[in-house]
Parts: structure tokens; C-alpha cells; sequence
């Protein structure tokens, strides 16, 4: 299981196209296609096997899309790469159902750059945050945007706040529609973000209806790989590789919460002689922050009042309150002869 990047370089699928089918982006929104959905056929075996047979790589690179199968690249890896990412199927679906909401149902093309549309953004972004207090696709200190992982399960939770507040927004005629995407993608997400026994038949039916109302009522709004992912192949991917059970336990989460020790390491802790370099570098001080054998050098904190781990010196009288027998003890021992103890 990888994130959408990096499988884009493992599998030499990059652009604009899916790394787990070989339909084009135009495919994407073909109705007739969603209907009879989107098989994952894309194998690295026979794209390996399609290079061997090659003589001449250049002009092969120079076909147009279609005719080298969305290739822009030799693969990498020698085994089927799944980018199917719980965690960023709920921002970038999160982030679809924004803009789609930033056009407000007026301008019909996407065009989520026009000037118009990035006023739209200004206005729906302070009219969400006054009335439901979330940021919605702002910037942050860190270099990225608000609307994170947790804001997404919380706009897509049962909690009808924030649909309320985007649905008074939108023309009237629309708000049973967008109502209706919106609550089928929350579900979907949950199911796909669980680590439940799943009826695949069930998910799988109510992703094709979602794939086909948005084709339908929107045809105009672009189709994005994340969602084309969640919806087209999220079936599939659950009763194939995870015997019918949520991908939960695939969540990206754990190591998107190292991205700050990752730019540390790499400004200060990492040879920049080469990308190559840089980046074994930074491995390898990953992987020593779980490594068992190292795990056992680090040093254990122990209050200094009692000599028992588990709770810090700077907060030792109420953490010797909270069910810490042995420090209490230790406190009233010393408290005749030591009156600055507690202090």
C-alpha cells in the first residue's frame, strides 16, 4: 500500500492516471465505463515485460498517453503497487467537495484557479470558519493547509453543522444533490477508513451509484485520481487484497506524524552530497527510533523525590497524587525533615 507519489514513481504510472487501472484521465468520466466499473488490471508484470520487448525507449516516450498506457517512465518495484491511502482519501476527497462547493453551482467549468472562484473560496472559507469555527483550506505554519486529516473526519462525522452551513451557500435546486454526495462519501469513507468485516457487494454498489450521480449532476466538475480511487476501486481493493475487512490498519497516520523529524533530519542531520545519500540518511534515522535494540539505551526519567519512573520531577507532588502510592510515601517521609519538598 502506497500514497499516490510514490507509487507514481514505483510503478512509472505518473501523470494524470490512475496507477491501479490503465483508464486515462478522459476515461475517468465516461459514464459508460463507470458503469460497467474499473477493474484493477494494471500489473507490473506485464508493464516490466512490455519494456523488455522495447528496442527504442525515446520514441516510445514520445506516443501520446494513451498509446503508452500512461507510462512516463520505467517501473521500480517488481510487485503491484495499491495507492489506496485511508488518510488522504478523506482530505482529498474533503478537498474535491470544497471546491466543487467553492463554484457554487454558478460557473459551469472547473476551473479552480479563475479569479471568481478564488473570491467564492475567500467567502464560503470566513463564512465556515464563523459558523462551525473549522479552517477550511487555509494555510498553516508548517507549509501545508487546514484541512487536515481530523478536519475531514469531522466535516464527514454525523455532525450536520458544516453541510448545513455550505448548503445555504449553494442555489437551492442543488442542495438535495450535494446533500445526497455528501452524505454517500461520508459513508464510504468510514467503511473504507474501518477495520470491520465489510459487505463488499453493498460498498461496492453504493460507490458505483455515487461515481454515477456525480457524472450525471455534475458532469463539468473534474474527476480527481483520489476519487476515482475511492470510488472505483475500493471494492475491489478491500475484498481482494484484505479478505473483505476496512484498511484501516494500512493508514498512513503513523508515518505522516514523522514529517517534522523528517525535515529535521534532512536539514541538519543527513549528507547532501546526493539525493541518494540524503535520503538513506534519513532512513536510517527512522528506523532507529523504533529499533529494539537501541530502544533499550534510552535513558529512563525517574522522579527525583521517589526514584520511580512513570511520572516527571516537574509536576511530582500532584502525579504522586494520581495513584502513586510509593512517591507519596516518599513525600511524607521527608516532609519533617525536608520542608521544601512540596514547594
Amino acid at each position: 500500500m502506497f500514497v499516490g507519489k510514490l507509487a507514481a514513481i514505483l510503478s512509472g504510472a505518473g501523470g494524470a492516471s490512475c496507477q491501479m487501472c490503465t483508464a486515462t484521465h478522459k476515461d475517468l468520466k465516461d459514464r459508460n465505463l463507470a458503469l460497467e466499473g474499473f477493474p484493477i488490471n494494471r500489473n507490473i508484470a506485464d508493464t516490466i515485460e512490455l519494456f523488455s520487448h522495447i528496442d527504442d525507449i525515446e520514441s516510445f516516450f514520445a506516443l501520446s498517453t494513451n498509446e503508452r498506457f500512461n507510462l512516463t517512465h520505467q517501473p521500480i518495484s517488481e510487485i503491484n503497487i495499491h495507492p489506496a491511502s485511508p488518510l488522504h482519501s478523506y482530505t482529498g476527497v474533503f478537498r474535491w467537495f470544497n471546491f466543487l462547493v467553492y463554484h457554487r453551482i454558478e460557473k459551469f467549468t472547473w476551473s479552480p484557479t479563475s479569479p471568481v472562484i478564488k473570491e467564492s473560496m475567500k467567502f464560503l472559507q470566513t463564512f465556515i470558519q464563523e459558523k462551525t469555527g473549522l479552517k477550511v483550506d487555509q494555510p498553516n505554519s508548517s507549509g501545508g493547509t487546514t484541512s487536515t486529516g481530523n478536519v475531514a473526519r469531522r466535516t464527514f462525522s454525523d455532525d450536520t453543522e458544516y453541510l448545513e452551513c455550505i448548503l445555504s451557500t449553494v442555489v437551492t435546486q442543488y442542495r438535495p444533490i450535494l446533500s445526497k454526495i455528501y452524505t454517500q462519501l461520508s459513508a464510504i469513507l468510514r467503511v473504507f477508513n474501518s477495520s470491520h468485516k465489510v459487505n463488499t457487494l453493498g460498498l461496492g454498489n453504493l460507490c458505483k451509484d455515487t461515481y454515477l450521480v456525480i457524472l450525471d449532476s455534475f458532469p463539468w466538475a473534474s474527476m480527481t485520481l483520489t476519487l476515482h480511487k475511492l470510488l472505483a476501486h475500493s471494492e475491489e481493493l478491500i475484498r481482494e487484497s484484505n479478505a473483505s475487512y476496512g484498511l484501516k490498519a494500512f493508514s498512513e497516520e503513523s508515518t505522516e506524524s514523522c514529517n517534522k523529524l523528517v525535515r529535521k533530519y534532512r536539514e541538519n542531520l543527513a549528507r547532501k552530497v546526493s539525493f541518494e545519500t540524503n535520503i538513506m540518511d534519513i532512513f536510517v534515522r527512522l528506523t532507529s527510533q523504533s529499533d529494539p535494540t537501541l530502544v533499550n539505551y534510552r535513558r529512563i526519567l525517574t522522579c527525583e523525590r521517589c526514584d520511580q519512573s512513570g511520572h516527571t520531577t516537574r509536576s511530582k507532588y500532584w502525579n504522586a497524587m494520581n495513584n502513586q502510592k510509593t512517591c507519596i510515601q516518599t513525600l511524607f517521609t521527608t516532609l519533617n525533615s525536608n520542608t521544601d519538598c512540596l514547594s
